[in-house]
C-alpha cells in the first residue's frame, strides 16, 4: 500500500499506518529492497516467506514438509536444500510464525461462523449416533441397521 500511495502521490494519515514500505525504488530503478524479508503467503496451514536468496515453503498438512530453496542458484524451485541448512530454516520459520501471530481473522470469515460458537450436527447423525450410544450402553456393537434407525 505504503508503494501505491507514494506512486499516486498521497500519504496515509498518522493515525492509520501501514506496516509495509515503499518499493517503489526497488521496482523502477533496481534498487534494494527496503524490506529485510517478504511475506509471500501465511494461512493456517501454509506458509511461504522469503529472505535475501532464500525461500522458506511450510505445509502443515499431513505429510507436513518444510522446503527451502535458494533462488540464486536454482530460480525454479526445483533442489530442497532445507536439510543441508538447518539454521536457514530455523530463522526463516521463527520469521513466519511471527508474521502468524500478528494475523487476524478476516472479517468475512467472522461473519460466515455460527453465532453459537458450535454447530449442530443434522438430525440424520444426531439419531444414529445416539442409537449408537444407547447399542455401547447395552455393551454389544450396533447392527448397520440399527444405526440407521430400522430396529
Amino acid at each position: 500500500m505504503p508503494t501505491l500511495l507514494a506512486i499516486a502521490g498521497s500519504q496515509t494519515a498518522p493515525s492509520k499506518p501501514f506496516d509495509g514500505k515503499n518499493a517503489w525504488a526497488t521496482l523502477a530503478e533496481g534498487r534494494p529492497s527496503p524490506h529485510e524479508d517478504l511475506l509471500i503467503n501465511v494461512e493456517l496451514y501454509r506458509g511461504a516467506i522469503r529472505k535475501g536468496p532464500w525461500k522458506l515453503v511450510k505445509t502443515a498438512t499431513l505429510p507436513g514438509k518444510t522446503e527451502l530453496f535458494d533462488l540464486s542458484k536454482d530460480a525454479g524451485e526445483k533442489n530442497n536444500v532445507a536439510e543441508q541448512n538447518p539454521e536457514v530454516v530455523k530463522d526463516l520459520e521463527a520469521r513466519l510464525v511471527a508474521y502468524a501471530r500478528q494475523q487476524q481473522m478476516s472479517l468475512w470469515f467472522k461473519a460466515q461462523r455460527p453465532s453459537s460458537g458450535r454447530r449442530r450436527r443434522p438430525r440424520s447423525i444426531r439419531a444414529s449416533t445416539s442409537t449408537m450410544a444407547a447399542c455401547r450402553a447395552k455393551g454389544r456393537r450396533c447392527r448397520a441397521s440399527e444405526r440407521q434407525g430400522y430396529t
